[in-house]
C-alpha cells in the first residue's frame, strides 16, 4: 500500500468479514436425536412378506406355464404336449424361470440390504 493511506484505512479495506448473531433455540427446538428404535417384530414380519412375494414371483410364473402346457386347449382337443409342441415350452419354462430366479433372489438381497457386500468384496 502507499505511504499515504493510514495504517486503519488499510484494515479496514483488506476486512471484509460481516458478524451475525446466530439466535438461541427457544424451548421445544433444541437438536433430538431421531427415535430409529429397532422393531424386532416389524423387520421380521417385513422380511417375511418380501420373501413371500420372490417366493410367489417364482411359482407363478411357472403354474402359469404348466397350465398351459397340460391343460386342454380347447374342450375335446390335445394339450401343448400331446400336440407336440414340449420342444418348444420347455426352452421357454427354463428361461422363465432363470429370470424369475434372478429377480427374485436380487429383490430381496435389496431390501435385506446385502446387496452392496458383495460389491465391497469384489472391490478388495
Amino acid at each position: 500500500m502507499s505511504a499515504t493511506t493510514p495504517p486503519s484505512a488499510q484494515n479496514a479495506a483488506a476486512d471484509n468479514r460481516v458478524f451475525v448473531e446466530i439466535p438461541r433455540a427457544k424451548p421445544g427446538q433444541g437438536y433430538r436425536a431421531p427415535k430409529n428404535l429397532d422393531n424386532p417384530l416389524l423387520t421380521l414380519l417385513s422380511r417375511l412378506v418380501v420373501f413371500l412375494i420372490c417366493l410367489a414371483i417364482l411359482i407363478i410364473p411357472g403354474v402359469i406355464m404348466a397350465m398351459i402346457m397340460f391343460l386342454p386347449l380347447q374342450a375335446g382337443h390335445n394339450n401343448a404336449s400331446q400336440a407336440g409342441l414340449l420342444w418348444l415350452w420347455i426352452p421357454m419354462f427354463i428361461f422363465v424361470e432363470a429370470i424369475a430366479v434372478f429377480l427374485a433372489v436380487n429383490i430381496y438381497r435389496e431390501f435385506t440390504g446385502s446387496s452392496g457386500v458383495m460389491l465391497e468384496r469384489i472391490r478388495r
